[in-house]
């Protein structure tokens, strides 16, 4: 069947975006591997870049006719690096990069412009979404890996930054303790570790009140989790080890252990 002008342009047009998205992936996974190796500087590097190429696909518009054209059938894997670092950040800090798996199941022939272009764009989103929270977590281990005091400056610069970017990654505005819409589809130890970061971040700056907001949010999204985790294989008889097991999330527990307390009515007196 012979295609339209139209139809050729488009398919290039998503051949090279599909090659960017492959492209600022690995660029990704090389950052994560700086940083498993204490490079921060050249981790940081890597994932300005990545990002800012990321950011100008998204910004660019796909003007072509609306007849026949394809179907992206590619998926987004976010996966925490199972590479053993060699940077002890802080065990109330998780200290993992996620690394990003693209995989393509091909092409097929669809009418729907809009559905293809949404298909992008979210997937481009999501890896931007990783880029982002990796480059807080770069600035987040240099400031608390620094022999600096606390109050210094430079170590509350990098502190402010990582907060900026954590922000960024998860898209709640400061001081506002309701929960944005999150693509369902991302990871949700990513979604945690995005909450626990940014309210140790806020606790280290001196804002405990949004720092106490952002535990309210992990804890509660610990126990959606766990509550969704126990009805989806107690009802289908499957074998839960897909999950992801890590034990650095014990910083989850150890940062929302006096809300636990203080709902049981069990924590001290003030």
């Amino acid at each position: 069947m012979a295609t339209s002008p139209g139809t050729n342009e488009y398919i290039t047009g998503v051949v090279t975006a599909t090659g960017a998205l492959q492209s600022i992936s690995e660029q990704n996974n090389e950052g994560v591997t700086l940083y498993n190796q204490g490079r921060f500087a050249e981790a940081v590097q890597v994932f300005k870049e990545a990002a800012s190429a990321s950011k100008t696909f998204l910004s660019r518009p796909m003007d072509v006719e609306r007849n026949t054209f394809v179907e992206l059938c590619m998926s987004v894997q976010i996966l925490p690096s199972k590479t053993k670092s060699t940077n002890h950040i802080n065990r109330t800090v998780y200290s993992k990069p996620f690394e990003v798996v693209l995989t393509s199941r091909g092409r097929q022939m669809v009418k729907d412009f809009t559905v293809t272009s949404c298909q992008l764009r979210l997937l481009f989103s999501r890896v931007s979404t990783v880029l982002i929270f990796n480059m807080a977590l770069t600035h987040h281990a240099i400031a608390m890996m620094s022999s600096e005091d606390n109050d210094s400056i430079s170590k509350r610069e990098f502190l402010s930054k990582a907060r900026h970017l954590y922000n960024l990654a998860y898209s709640i505005p400061q001081g506002q303790q309701e929960q944005e819409v999150i693509d369902e589809a991302m990871l949700p130890l990513f979604v945690k570790a995005v909450l626990n970061n940014l309210g140790h971040c806020f606790s280290s700056l001196g804002d405990i009140n949004n720092s106490v907001a952002c535990y309210e949010l992990l804890l509660r999204s610990i126990m959606l989790f766990q509550q969704d985790h126990h009805i989806r294989y107690r009802n289908s008889g499957e074998s839960n080890e897909s999950f992801h097991k890590d034990h650095s999330t014990a910083c989850f527990l150890d940062n929302t252990l006096f809300l636990i307390l203080k709902e049981s009515g069990l924590a001290p007196a003030a």
